[in-house]
Order: C-alpha cells, then sequence, then structure tokens
C-alpha cells in the first residue's frame, strides 16, 4: 500500500508537470516574465521566514553537492565526519542497537539525539524509537546542499533541535540523466567501498521531477585489519571472560582459572583472558539500496504541490566475538561435576568459543518517508505551507552463536557438559544453541501548517515587519520483539531488549523579524509543544544581527531548547549486560588496607567483565537547554571572508545512558552518610556486595538511561575563505583557499548529584583546511584535517599519562571535468596513511562492542587509513 501511495501522489504532481511542459513550454505567460524580473525569496535553514538575502541572523554553515561528489565516499555521513563542525561523533556505519549499518551526524560537541534532521524542511523517522536519523537514508546523488544551523533552534523545530539542525536540500533544477560510479580500496586491506547511482530529471516552467537510484556496496572491516584495534598483549589487553573459563567462589570473592588456561592468557587475579579481535568486526558489511522519487507542480500562484518520496532496503552482516556471560553454579553441582574445591557457589566466567564460535548476525532494514507539501499565496504578501510527511522504519535480524543458559547449567548438572575440562574432553553443548530472532518497528508521522508574510512594510522610522506563525501535530511509535529464550532472559550472551511504546505531541510557534532600522535585524521566536509522556514546554529565542558596514556584520542570539526522551528509554524491557569496569571503592578499600603493590590491590584493581541489570525509567523528564551564540561575518577585502562564532551552553537533565562506573564513583563519595542507601536508590541504583566488600554476581541494578544534572559547553568556531588568480608557466589559474576550525573551550558536566562538576581531556580543537588550484577542465585539492592531541591527566575522570599526540592526515583529489564528456574524480585520502593515536584515558569498552581497544574510534578517525578513490559522473 506504501508504494501505491508514493506512485499516487508524485504521479499526481509528475503529470501536471509533464502536460505543462508539453502544453506550454515554448511561450513563457506573463506570470513567469514578471518572476525573472523579481528576487526571488528563499527560506534559509533556521527561520520560516523567506528572505532574499540568505545571510541571517542565526550561523548556518553549507556544504555543497561538488564537496560531496570530489570526497570519494559513498556515504554523506562519511562526508560530513571530515568537516571540522561535525566531525567529533558522526559515526561510521556501526552496530547500532537497534539496526546495524546506522549512521547519524552531530554538530560540534553535542550527541546525534540533540541534533534534528530534516529534508526539505521536513522531518525523517528515527531508528526503532531512539532519537536519531540514519543518514543512509537520503541518497547522495539527490542531494543539492546541506545546511548545518550551529545554534539552538527548539523555539522554531521543537525537540531535538538543542545544538542544531542539519536540513539536507534535494536537488531542484536537474534535467537530463545522469550516472555516478565510485570505487574505494584501503592500501592496508578490508572495507573496500563501491556505489553506483542513476539521476533523472527534468525541469519544466512550472515544475520539475526528480528521481534518484542508489546501490553501494561496502566490505566488512575486522579488528584483525588494523594494529590499533588488534590485541597485542591479551593479559592487559583481552576480555576478563575467555573460552578457558574461570570461577569465583561466592563466600570468599577470589578469582581461580582453569587448569588448562594458556600462561600467556593468565592474568593477575585469576582471570584467564581472552583475545577477541581475533574474531570481532569493528565496520560490518553492507548492500544498501535507496532512491528518491519528487516531484513538484505549480498550479498558480495560490497552489504548488510537492511530493517527496524516499526509500531504502539494506542487508547488513555483522559479526562480534564469541559471546561471554556467567553462570551461578550450586556448590554440589561444582564439587560433584566440575571437580572445585569452593565453600559454596560459584560464579563460572565462560565465553562459548568453541562450542558456538563468533556471533554472527544478518539485518534486513526497510525504511520509508513520503511528505507532500501544498503551499501558496493567501493574499498580499502572506503565504502558506501546509506539509504532512510520514515514515517508518522496520529491521528484522537473525543472529547465531548464542545458546540456552537454563539448558547449559542443566548440562553440567547432569554431568554431560564440564566447560573446565582439558580441550576435547568437555562434552558438547550443541542442542542448547538457538538462532535468536529481533524485529524492530517504528514510524511517525506530522501534520503542519505555516504562514508567513508581512505585517508592517516599513517606514521612514522605522522598518518593514515580518511574521510566521504555525501550528503542528505529530505521532510517533515504536515496538521491538524478540524470540522466546531472549524474552525470559536465557539467551547466553545478551541479545537484546524488547517492549513497545508510542506519544503524541501538537505545538503552535511563531516568529518575528523586525528592522527597528535599516542595518539591524531582531528575530523573535517562541514554541508552547505539549507531550502525552512528559507535558508541556515553552521555548523562546531572540536573535539580532547588525549591518555594521556592506564588509562587517554582528550577529547574536539566546534561546532555550529541549529534548523528549527516547522512547526506548521510556518503554523498554529491562535487559543486561557485561561491560568492562574497575570497581574503584573495592579497589581503594584494598589498596588503602594492604598498599597499592600487594597482591590484594591488584586483584582488586583488575578491570573486570560484571553483570549489569538495565531497567528502563517511564518517569523521565525532558533535557532543558539554554544556547547563546555571538558572532560576525566579515570581508576585509575583495574575495576575503571570514566568519567566527562564539557559543555557550547550559543543558541540565540531560537524557544519557551511564556506566555502571560512575555509579561505583557515586557510592565510594557517599561513604559515611547514613542516607547513602536511600540516595542511591532514589537514583534507581543498588549495588549489592559480598560480605567482603566485592561486587556481588547478581549484579548492579540501573536504569537505562538517566536524567544527569548538568552540563556546560563553549566553543569557539571560525571560516576564513579566500579566492585569487594566479599565473604559473605562463597559465593562468584561479586559486580557493579555506580553513574551517572548531575550538572548545570548556566541556564540564556533572554526572550524579554529589559528584561534583568534573572536566575531561576531550579532544578540544579540530581543523580543516582546503586547497583548490583549478584551470579549465582541471582541478587539484589538498586537504589536511587535524585532530588535537592533550595532557592525559586532565581528565579527571580516567587521568593517564603522557600526552595524546595531535593526529593530522593529508588528502589529494584531481578532478577532470572534460573526460569522454563526463567528470573523472580520483585521490588519496589519508596519503601518509598515518595510524590514529592511542589515548589509554579511555575506559569502559562498550559491552555492545564486547570491549574495545583504548582509542577513540571510527567516531574520530577514519579506521580504514589510506584509501584510493576513483569515481566517473556522466550527465546525458
Amino acid at each position: 500500500m506504501q508504494i501505491i501511495f508514493i506512485l499516487v501522489l508524485c504521479l499526481f504532481s509528475v503529470s501536471a508537470v509533464a502536460q505543462d511542459g508539453a502544453s506550454t513550454a515554448q511561450v513563457p505567460d506573463q506570470e513567469e516574465v514578471q518572476e525573472t524580473k523579481t528576487l526571488k525569496k528563499i527560506e534559509v535553514t533556521g527561520s520560516y521566514i523567506k528572505r532574499v538575502d540568505e545571510e541571517a541572523p542565526n550561523p548556518v554553515q553549507t556544504v555543497t553537492s561538488e564537496t560531496l561528489q570530489k570526497s570519494g565516499h559513498n556515504s554523506v555521513a562519511d562526508v560530513l565526519r571530515e568537516t571540522a563542525y561535525t566531525q567529533q561523533t558522526v559515526r561510521e556505519d556501526s552496530l547500532s542497537s537497534s539496526g546495524p549499518g546506522v549512521a547519524t551526524a552531530t554538530i560540534g560537541p553535542f550527541s546525534a539525539s540533540q541534533v534534528l534532521v530534516l529534508l526539505d524542511g521536513q522531518r525523517l523517522p528515527k531508528v526503532g524509537g531512539e532519537n536519531v536519523v540514519d543518514l543512509n537514508t537520503i541518497p547522495m546523488a539527490a542531494i543539492e546542499r546541506v545546511e548545518i544551523l550551529k545554534d539552538g533552534a527548539s523555539a522554531l523545530y521543537g525537540s531535538d533541535a538543542v545544538g542544531g539542525v542539519m536540513n539536507f536540500i534535494t536537488k531542484k533544477n536537474f534535467s537530463g540523466a545522469g550516472i555516478n560510479i565510485n570505487q574505494n580500496v584501503a592500501s592496508a586491506g578490508g572495507g573496500a567501498r563501491s556505489d553506483i547511482s542513476v539521476t533523472v530529471g527534468k525541469t519544466y516552467k512550472r515544475g520539475n521531477i526528480l528521481g534518484v537510484v542508489q546501490y553501494r556496496d561496502n566490505e566488512e572491516l575486522p579488528d584483525q585489519d588494523r594494529s590499533f584495534n588488534r590485541i597485542t598483549d591479551v593479559k592487559s589487553q583481552g576480555s576478563g571472560t575467555g573460552n578457558y573459563g574461570s570461577w569465583q567462589d561466592m563466600t570468599v570473592g577470589t578469582n581461580n582459572p582453569s587448569t588448562f588456561c594458556p600462561p600467556e592468557n593468565l592474568a593477575p587475579g585469576g582471570l584467564c583472558r581472552f583475545d577477541y579481535s581475533k574474531y570481532s568486526w569493528g565496520i560490518p558489511a553492507i548492500q544498501q539500496a535507496n532512491g528518491m522519487l519528487s516531484g513538484s507542480y505549480k498550479f498558480n500562484e495560490y497552489l504548488k504541490s510537492k511530493t517527496t518520496a524516499v526509500f531504502v532496503h539494506r542487508d547488513v552482516q555483522t559479526q562480534l566475538a564469541p559471546a561471554p556471560d556467567t553462570m551461578r553454579i550450586d556448590k554440589d553441582t561444582a564439587i560433584n561435576k566440575l571437580g572445585l574445591n569452593t565453600n559454596g557457589d560459584i560464579l563460572l566466567r565462560y565465553r562459548i568459543a568453541d562450542e558456538a564460535g563468533p556471533r554472527q548476525e544478518d539485518n534486513a532494514t526497510n525504511t520509508f518517508n513520503i511528505a507532500q507539501t501544498l503551499e501558496g499565496k493567501i493574499k498580499g504578501s502572506w503565504t502558506y505551507d501546509l506539509s504532512g510527511t510520514y515514515g517508518s522504519y522496520k529491521s528484522t535480524s537473525s543472529g547465531t552463536g548464542y545458546a540456552d543458559k537454563e539448558k547449559m547449567i542443566q548440562k553440567i548438572k547432569d554431568g554431560e557438559w564440564n566447560p573446565l575440562a582439558a580441550d576435547g574432553l568437555q562434552g558438547s553443548i550443541a542442542d542448547t544453541l538457538f538462532t535468536s530472532t529481533k524485529a524492530v518497528s517504528s514510524s511517525q508521522a506530522e501534520a503542519k501548517l505555516v504562514a508567513t508574510g508581512q505585517l508592517y512594510e516599513g517606514g521612514q522610522s522605522f522598518g518593514p515587519i515580518a511574521m510566521a506563525v504555525g501550528t503542528s501535530a505529530a505521532y510517533q511509535d515504536f515496538k521491538t520483539e524478540v524470540d522466546s529464550i531472549t524474552a525470559s532472559k536465557n539467551a547466553y550472551g545478551t541479545v537484546g531488549s524488547f517492549g513497545q511504546g508510542d506519544r503524541n505531541f501538537q505545538s503552535v510557534f511563531q516568529e518575528l523579524s523586525i528592522f527597528p532600522i535599516d542595518a539591524v535585524e531582531v528575530g523573535l521566536a517562541a514554541r508552547y509543544d505539549n507531550y502525552s509522556d512528559f507535558g508541556e514546554t515553552i521555548n523562546p529565542k531572540l536573535s539580532v544581527s547588525w549591518q555594521v558596514t556592506d564588509k562587517f556584520m554582528l550577529r547574536g542570539s539566546a534561546g532555550t531548547g529541549f529534548r523528549a526522551p527516547d522512547l526506548v528509554d521510556l518503554y523498554n524491557s529491562a535487559s543486561y549486560g557485561f561491560p568492562q569496569m574497575i570497581d574503584s571503592s573495592f579497589c581503594k578499600t584494598e589498596s588503602d588496607t594492604f598498599g597499592k603493590d600487594s597482591p590484594q590491590a591488584k586483584q582488586a584493581c583488575l578491570s573486570q567483565q560484571r553483570l549489569v541489570n538495565y531497567s528502563p525509567d517511564s518517569n523521565l523528564k525532558q533535557e532543558s537547554s539554554i544556547f547563546y551564540n555571538f558572532g560576525f561575518l566579515a570581508q576585509p577585502k575583495k574575495n576575503w571572508n571570514i566568519e567566527a562564532n562564539f557559543w555557550m551552553a547550559n543543558i541540565k537533565n540531560r537524557v544519557g545512558t551511564l556506566d555502571a562506573t560512575y555509579a561505583i564513583l557515586f557510592e565510594e563519595n557517599m561513604k559515611g552518610d547514613p542516607q547513602a542507601a536511600q540516595k542511591l536508590a532514589a537514583l534507581g541504583i543498588e549495588i549489592p556486595r559480598t560480605p567482603d566488600g566485592q561486587l556481588d554476581p547478581v549484579g548492579i541494578n540501573m536504569p537505562s538511561a538517566f536524567n544527569l544534572p548538568e552540563e556546560n559547553l563553549r566553543g569557539l568556531d571560525f571560516r576564513v575563505s579566500r579566492e585569487a588568480k594566479a599565473v604559473l608557466f605562463g597559465k593562468g589559474l584561479n586559486i580557493n583557499m579555506t580553513v574551517d576550525h572548531l575550538h572548545m573551550l570548556q566541556s564540564k558536566t556533572e554526572d550524579f548529584p554529589g559528584l561534583g562538576v568534573r572536566g575531561y581531556r576531550d579532544i578540544n580543537w579540530r581543523n580543516t583546511a582546503v586547497l583548490g588550484v583549478n584551470r579549465n577542465f582541471h582541478t587539484v585539492r589538498f586537504i589536511t584535517r587535524t585532530v588535537s592531541g592533550g595532557d592525559k591527566s586532565a581528565n579527571e575522570f580516567a587521568p593517564g599519562e603522557g600526552t595524546l599526540p595531535t593526529f593530522t592526515t593529508h588528502d589529494l583529489t584531481y578532478t577532470y571535468g572534460n573526460f569522454f564528456g563526463g567528470t573523472l574524480n580520483l585521490g588519496v585520502r589519508n596519503l601518509m596513511a598515518y595510524n590514529q593515536p592511542l589515548d589509554n584515558t579511555q575506559f569502559a569498552p562498550s559491552d555492545q562492542l564486547d570491549g574495545s581497544v583504548d582509542f577513540q574510534g571510527a567516531s574520530t578517525y577514519d579506521p580504514l587509513g589510506r584509501v584510493y578513490f576513483l569515481g566517473y559522473n556522466y550527465v546525458f
């Protein structure tokens, strides 16, 4: 039905365009002639009020289609990661909890859930109840430009715009047919990528039609293929849960390794560690087909129709290390069946590597989104924009490498399986293995009406006043279903949680643009939202710009924002995991009692995988924020352009997940407080301990998401560009130079009440410099990207030693614009094949990835290393 609905709406607009083109294309009517004589007003991201001048009081950075094409990437997320302002946390295709292969985007230091993503000004569907949009939904060949609003915008757009907005603008004036082919090959092997896209379009006097189809094929990248992902010392870097196993007497708490643990795997404290990097993939294999079909038609000045439909089918193959888990075995079984000398029940740590192999998952995802817009003139200068959008996301997966824990324990009790026995003598658990299944679905719909026009045309003493008013209503839902073994929490090696929920919300909003004098524009905006699951919120914003001279503009803004909690955080079922962590409280106790170099302290301070039980919190509050921005635009000389912005953000009730390490740290700080247990319970945290002070194997209990107290961010970003002409060997050259810089001046946060505000050594600046030289059909670009290092000891949570080095890469590209009638694009990314730096201040590796080597990761650095790319684009 969805496909039929798309075709009906698109064909409605397309057929009208075709009829208009056939009957009137040769003779422009009076209305069209008049339009060519006036400057067309456009809508700029960050404002509903249409304007002739693209420079508004809000800072907007643009990434052009030329930048996308010449990058050699086959995903817009990869291109954005390489810009100075968005590269900090734009993820590579990753192992998302709701759907593998998802790529998300952020702006500056703000997370993907704090950034609103639009397609031609309309919201895109979220991923399975999470608060993020999959950028892989959008075919790159359809994009004309990306407008990045570097300012809080909840006063206009509502939730998710705490840290800004990314608006993907599609092509409007493409006529003809084009084909684009790209191939990427990494010199270190693995991760090869290829794509092909076909674009067909036609622009008529009264509208346009556009169709884009893209297919991309990304090869997996095993961790073993990169030195920084590879385990080199199993004792210190490996997982504490291995395939030879270890056990803990629950009355004593001491870890005991398997008798058959190889010496190279045996770590202090009795853990037999495991090299998971031999099995895991850092980036999955992806095959994806996606497309876009759009059509618009202008009936008259009172009615213009536009329909856009986007659809995606993606197949993803992922691989994680064999499943780790723990089993509680009663004393009699431990003694009589496992041959152990124990005083009580034991906790058995084991990884089913030999029995089940790595965890492999096949995932199929289908995403669909349609937007219908009607716009036109009301009366005088007033226009309307009525839009409706519907989007759906469906993901199904099946995985191998899992077992039924209850049946495994029964096998031990029956004497049919002994995981601590010598190789070949353990027995079999083949009949306990099962194929996990998971189905995730979500949908959202929104209807929006906006009217905009002039309230006052302006006079001698006061300038014009323009206004936009609007209202919207929206609905979101999600549902996750899993197999019966996973639902009963009996899967050995956690597979995932399940649940379902929905919400609806309504809003009204208003925006004013006032020119009290010719050179000054004042913007006033406010929005009221009413959510069914957390209540009401009102968010205002003030923005001011002053055109001091023709070549210098000052601008600033202040506004509040909010973000609604994710549906999965509110309504998912309870789940569990085994994150790697240090019991800092017990470590300190043993160090103080026996000395930090004692065997007791060394064992207590070991990093181990520990059971954590997570539960949803239906009482999560909205995240609230205030954002200040001040900057300027300048053109000191011809062909010189400078833009700079200083901004501050304060975020309260931050909605986010936390590692259990924070909970233990909080517990340590609360020692001696008679209300400690009650204060922990108020946060939904329970940390059971054995009589000797160790973490109880029953696991830590905590919410899957928290309302965290406060975060303070300050930063500076600027862009400098210059165009020039030069002569080399008697040949005239056009030279373009651009520098983009983001500098974090402050990043402080309070993770729990009572822990105090902490600062982090996080990467505090990044820079992208581009030098382009052009002559006729030839263009050479040299790109340098730098990510700052820093003093590791400055990380107040997990101080390290030494300095993390600054990391710089260089790209070289060449474009020939008349290669057999098309455009040839070739180049090398990371020309010198530099490896990313390691950071030993990282803590608590992700349970999703089953532990990770301590490096910043694909969100900051491209793990592929040196990449050669070749592309060809031909327009018929």
